[in-house]
């Protein structure tokens, strides 16, 4: 697969993984926490942890959040490799440069803090 593919795979899933979480954003905290319980942690905590003490700036924490949605989905153990990084960065990139992408990420961000 090529690297042009594998990035349009992860943009496809990075957005329906925003849009999942702004409907358990609207879903009520309530709801959010049982998740975290049945699912055993919350892979946003460390990102949370970085908004609420301001040691991460808005562009690192829009990478940062697309690492995180990414390693989640597809597994932490490609995080380490070269190819992951490049994809996720490229994600960020498209991410970005979408209207409707970034309103989905800007969303999804205001919720961590």
């Amino acid at each position: 697969m090529t690297s042009v593919g594998r990035v349009e795979q992860a943009v496809v899933l990075l957005k329906d993984r925003l849009r999942h979480l702004g409907e358990r954003g609207r879903a009520g905290a309530a709801g959010a926490s049982a998740a975290r319980r049945a699912g055993g942690g919350d892979p946003l905590q460390p990102l949370r942890e970085l908004v609420r003490t301001g040691r991460i700036d808005e562009r690192e924490l829009r990478r940062a959040f697309v690492r995180t949605l990414l390693a989640d989905a597809l597994g932490e153990e490609l995080v380490g490799s070269i190819e992951f990084q490049s994809v996720a960065d490229q994600v960020a990139r498209m991410l970005e440069e979408s209207e409707a992408g970034s309103a989905l990420m800007t969303r999804a961000l205001a919720e961590l803090g």
